[in-house]
């Protein structure tokens, strides 16, 4: 009889552990790299290139995919194509990642007429399909700066209808952040020499990044009832180049698998309605939170960036 319990009691442990396990392979997440080639005050070709190559790396060293967002005038200088700044998006291909349209001006829809913001996607459109060809791929996936997309439902729809025409989709963020206002103080601080404030930059960067993972978990089963396949926005910043790899690693460690954004689409929840009109760039989340009609208390609890990150940074208010 004794024997029977314990084989019973093993037994209902064994299903416990097997189901918690079942439960921490649902956090999936795919990881999404804006402002390419690089994010930095500094605009010679050599600090660019360091950048790049620490990041990827980092990312080639933690064998996960990734998505990289190209803005065009960025591959520019003096009015003229440099090729330089263009190897390091060949550095992202030549590396099995993906790469993808953020414009050419990096405008928002907010404050700009249709016609322009819809050339400006075609002009980065033709830079990219030219580098990817090499490669055999063409451009699939459209950023919108800012996380804005407009105030005018018309304007809205006639632009995703011109993105359906162009064989583009657009690409969500559910996990947004300030990881770019810890970017700019890690930057004044690495300008500035002062390794310490580097260092106290960077241990609070990792930790409040985990916990918008978890906030953002919570707000995906809050709103539909389970945990979507997430897509998180990130910088191609000194910061990240530096952290990126401390980064995936927690993210692994709170039992998230890091997939495609091809992938992470497929959740049905991209298939919900949003009919958000505003000035806000936002977590597609709260986009279709409101668009449901959500009270203002739903959003409460949103981790944010520590004052002495936003005072380094130089930014008074997020």
């Amino acid at each position: 009889m004794k024997l029977l319990l314990n084989l019973l009691i093993t037994n209902i442990l064994l299903f416990n552990c097997y189901t918690k396990a079942q439960d921490i392979s649902q956090h999936e997440v795919a990881i999404t790299i804006d402002d390419l080639p690089v994010v930095s005050l500094q605009k010679d070709i050599k600090t660019h290139e360091e950048i790049t190559k620490r990041l990827l790396s980092a990312i080639r060293a933690s064998k996960v995919p990734a998505t990289g967002f190209v803005i065009g005038n960025k591959l520019y200088k003096e009015g003229s194509i440099d090729s330089s700044e263009v190897n390091l998006l060949k550095l992202w291909l030549n590396n099995g990642l993906e790469l993808g349209n953020h414009s050419y001006s990096h405008r928002s829809l907010n404050d700009t007429e249709i016609d322009f913001y819809k050339d400006d996607l075609i002009k980065c459109d033709n830079m990219l399909k030219e580098i990817l060809s090499a490669y055999n791929k063409t451009p699939e996936f459209y950023r919108q700066p800012f996380l804005q997309f407009g105030k005018n439902k018309s304007k809205i729809m006639d632009f995703n209808k011109f993105l359906k025409v162009n064989k583009y989709r657009m690409a969500p963020v559910t996990i947004d952040n300030s990881d770019w206002i810890f970017a700019r103080a890690y930057e004044n601080a690495y300008l500035t020499k002062d390794s310490l404030n580097m260092k106290n930059v960077a241990e609070e960067y990792i930790p409040y990044m985990i916990t918008k993972f978890e906030y953002y978990r919570k707000q995906s089963e809050k709103l539909f009832g389970y945990e979507i396949k997430q897509i998180l926005l990130i910088h191609a910043s000194r910061l990240n180049s530096d952290y990126i790899g401390n980064l995936i690693e927690k993210i692994q460690k709170s039992g998230y698998k890091i997939i495609t954004l091809q992938e992470a689409v497929k959740d049905r929840a991209y298939q919900h309605d949003d009919n958000y009109l505003g000035n806000a760039g936002i977590s597609w989340l709260h986009r279709w939170a409101k668009t449901e009609g959500k009270e203002k208390d739903f959003f409460d609890g949103e981790p944010t960036t520590p004052e002495f990150v936003l005072q380094l940074a130089g930014i008074s208010e997020e």
